[in-house]
């Protein structure tokens, strides 16, 4: 298959523009699917309307 230009962090798919995804702003840059790193439809939304809401992956947390 093609490569993905935007993979998923955690499955390595690739996450298209309608899919619902987060970015990790500390450090690696990868684009994560809501689904793959646990994200409530809530959490999502409101990660979405918080304009100064960082989110960071698992794996730079800790």
């Amino acid at each position: 298959g093609a490569m993905a230009i935007y993979p998923c962090g955690m499955c390595h798919k690739e996450v298209n523009d309608n899919d619902e995804a987060v970015f990790c702003e500390s450090g690696c840059n990868f684009f994560f699917h809501r689904t793959c790193v646990g994200l409530t439809e809530a959490a999502f939304q409101m990660l979405n309307k918080e304009v100064f809401a960082e989110w960071c992956c698992d794996k730079c947390v800790s």
